[in-house]
This record gives C-alpha cells, structure tokens and sequence, in this order.
C-alpha cells in the first residue's frame, strides 16, 4: 500500500467537516515546505552573489578596479 493509499484509508470514514481538516493540514504543510525551500534557496542566491562580487580578475598583472574605485576616480 503506497503513503497516498494509507492516507485515504484512514481518512475515508471521517465526518466531513475533520477531513477538511487533514486537508487544510496538508496544504499548511506543503506552503511551510515550499517556504523552506524558497528560504534556502534565496540564502543560496545571496551567498554566491556575495562570491562574485567580492571576486578580483587580473587582466596582464593589473587588477581590475571594482566599481566604488572606478566611481571614485571618476569623481576625482
């Protein structure tokens, strides 16, 4: 018997107003999943943003100037 097939089973013989219950129950449970997820994955996107930005690239011995330091020559 697979998960799904267990959870009608139990649920079949409910009174209708405690299987709206289990239902709102489940949906409460994939939202705060999906948030988890978004969560992570969000701390992910930050974290390898934080990486590039702070990156360096040489081009023939000269380091590339970040784009505070291009600003402030710029301004003089």
């Amino acid at each position: 018997m697979t998960l799904a097939e267990l959870i009608f089973e139990k649920s079949k013989d409910l009174p209708v107003v405690k299987a709206q219950e289990v239902i709102d129950f489940i949906d409460f449970i994939k939202t705060r999943h999906y948030q988890a997820d978004e969560a992570g994955a969000q701390q992910e996107r930050e974290a390898t943003l934080a990486k590039i930005s702070s990156a360096r690239i040489h081009w023939e011995g000269k380091p590339i100037p970040s784009r505070d330091e291009l600003h402030d020559g710029a301004r003089g």
